[in-house]
């Protein structure tokens, strides 16, 4: 995404759903879950995958700390996996934010 396409999302004063897709069909990345977050009235994102599976993450409270969180959760995933590759991390790093998430109550995600 643009540093344009990010300051129009973030210029938006209603509700909105961030849409896309992921050519390889992999979950959503960490970055997903950031921008989710960055922009106050993003109500959620959907990532449409070419294999025809469909994740969603509806955001039910805004939080302030996404990078903060993220950036713990990458130093716990480097410190467990050490050796393992990035795809590998990422997917570690991506899978437990966003069950933290989830426990916490601030989103509800969907596999399809």
């Amino acid at each position: 995404m643009s540093k344009h396409d990010a300051a129009y999302l973030d210029s938006i004063e209603n509700k909105f759903e961030i849409l896309h897709n992921h050519p390889g069909s992999s979950i959503p990345s960490t970055s997903d879950v950031e921008g989710l977050f960055q922009r106050k009235n993003a109500a959620g994102s959907t990532v449409i995958c070419h294999n025809g599976t469909i994740y969603r993450m509806k955001k039910l409270k805004n939080i302030s700390n996404i990078c903060t969180l993220i950036e713990r959760m990458e130093k716990n995933a480097y410190s467990a996996y050490p050796g393992h590759s990035d795809d590998m991390l990422e997917y570690q790093i991506v899978t437990d934010l966003i069950r933290y998430l989830e426990r916490k109550n601030i989103v509800e995600y969907t596999r399809r």
